[in-house]
Order: C-alpha cells, then structure tokens, then sequence
C-alpha cells in the first residue's frame, strides 16, 4: 500500500501559474473547495457529485490548455481520426495532438453542460430543467440584487446538444472555445457560491 502511495505522489504535475488560462482554472478550482467542504459537511452528496463534476471540468480543461486547443472553425481532420484508430487497434495510445486536445475540451463542455442542468434543477426546485431554471434565476435575482449572467453557459448547453443530438455533430466545426468554457464553469460558480 505504502509503495501505490509514493507512487502517486510522484505522478502529481505542477501547472505553470504564471499562464494566465491555469491561473484562472486554479481560481476555479479554489472557489470549488469552499462548496464542495460546505456540501461534504451537510452531508450532501448530490451537491457534492455536482462540485465533482464542477472540478472535472476544471482538470479537462487543464488538458485542454496544455494541448493547445483552439477553436474547430473547419471540418475534422479524417487522417487523424484513421490513424488514432489504426493505433489503438495496435495497442498504441497517443496522448498529445489536436485530437486529444478536442477530446479533452469535449470533456469539459459535456460537465459544463450536465453541471448546468443539475445545479439549476436543485436551487430551481422543480423536475424540469426549463421549469427550474426560470425559478433558479428568480432566486439569483432576489439574494443577488441583479440577473444571473449565463449567456455562455447557454452557448455550452447548446454546442453540447449539437454534440448529442445531430447525426454529424461537430465534425463540420465547432462554434464554442476555451474563454467560453471558462466563462461557463465561471457563471456556474457564481450561481453555486450565491445559492448554496
């Protein structure tokens, strides 16, 4: 046991905190710690799967940075995808590229958009997720004086449902980047912190 132990401490990495993008998926991640305590206190594991779930998002998007994601204005690349599947087929896995680094942000806006529906759900107090979150920006409102910001939380929600629901996805392009993803995980701290 002592040996898995030591081992794991030496697989941990340091992200560099002078770049802005890991300062700011750090702040992230800082603002997590107070909710997800708060919900492990109460004894909340629902809200405590949701900060999970928030703090994946924060780590696919570390992976998303480091690999260099950008906005997918064209179409993917189909020699990529064959020879990715020709080397998995061999045993090889190749973890750097652009295709990882889709992978990755693919990740995080899957959380991004799941975190959305759960949390508006729970402080929304209704089944429904539309039905919820119209209550859950009610209750923005009266404890914060001003709106619930989420216009990019919505894009998220809504690239992620190009991703679910339409037979090509993103193959063609993608409409959302990293500032969105963060500015999303942002809006969804910012409803968590004012109503948890």
């Amino acid at each position: 046991m002592k040996d898995d132990a030591e081992g794991a401490a030496n697989e941990i990495e340091k992200i560099d905190l002078t770049d802005v993008r890991f300062k700011e998926l750090a702040r992230c991640a800082s603002r997590i710690v107070p909710l997800l305590e708060s919900a492990h206190n109460k004894g909340d594991k629902d809200m405590i799967a949701i900060f999970d779930d928030m703090l994946g998002v924060v780590y696919a998007l570390i992976d998303a940075h480091k690999l260099n994601v950008s906005g997918k204005t064209g179409e993917s690349d189909y020699s990529a995808i064959e020879k990715r599947s020709k080397q998995l087929r061999d045993g090889e896995v190749r973890r750097v590229g652009n295709w990882m680094a889709g992978f990755h942000f693919n990740n995080a806006i899957f959380r991004i958009s799941a975190v959305f529906a759960r949390l508006v759900i729970r402080f929304g107090g209704k089944p429904k997720e539309q039905d919820a979150r119209e209550e859950a920006e009610k209750a923005f409102l009266k404890k914060k004086g001003a709106p619930w910001a989420n216009k990019e939380a919505n894009a998220v929600r809504k690239e992620v449902n190009t991703l679910k629901h339409e037979v090509g996805g993103v193959f063609k392009g993608r409409a959302e980047d990293l500032t969105t993803a963060l500015t999303a995980l942002d809006q969804l701290l910012t409803l968590a912190e004012a109503l948890y």
